[in-house]
C-alpha cells in the first residue's frame, strides 16, 4: 500500500537534508505552504523531527531559499502542487 505524505511533512524531510538537489523541491513547498518567516520552516522541522535541529549551514541555506521565494512574489500562486523535476529515466533491460 502506497500513502501520501502531508506538504509540510515532506518540507521537513527536506529541510533535513538540505541537499543542492533539494533546494527547488524546497522553493515549491515553501510556495504552496504559504510560508513566509524561518520560523514556520523551523516548526514543520520539529513536527517530524522532535529531537533534532537545523544546523547553521542548513539554516542559511534555507533562508537563502526563503528570501527567493520571497523576492519572486507570488506569480504562481495557486497553481497545483506539481513536481518541477524532470522524470527518471527507466533502468535498462537486462540484455537476455
Amino acid at each position: 500500500m502506497v500513502t501520501g505524505v502531508a506538504a509540510s511533512h515532506l518540507l521537513a524531510m527536506k529541510a533535513r537534508a538540505c541537499r543542492d538537489e533539494d533546494l527547488e523541491d524546497i522553493a515549491l513547498l515553501l510556495r504552496h505552504l504559504d510560508i513566509r518567516i524561518m520560523d514556520e520552516i523551523r516548526q514543520a522541522h520539529a513536527a517530524v523531527f522532535p529531537h533534532d535541529s537545523l544546523s547553521p549551514r542548513k539554516e542559511r541555506r534555507l533562508e537563502a531559499v526563503l528570501r527567493q521565494v520571497l523576492a519572486a512574489g507570488t506569480a504562481d500562486q495557486g497553481a497545483p502542487f506539481r513536481s518541477i523535476r524532470p522524470p527518471r529515466r527507466p533502468l535498462a533491460e537486462p540484455d537476455g
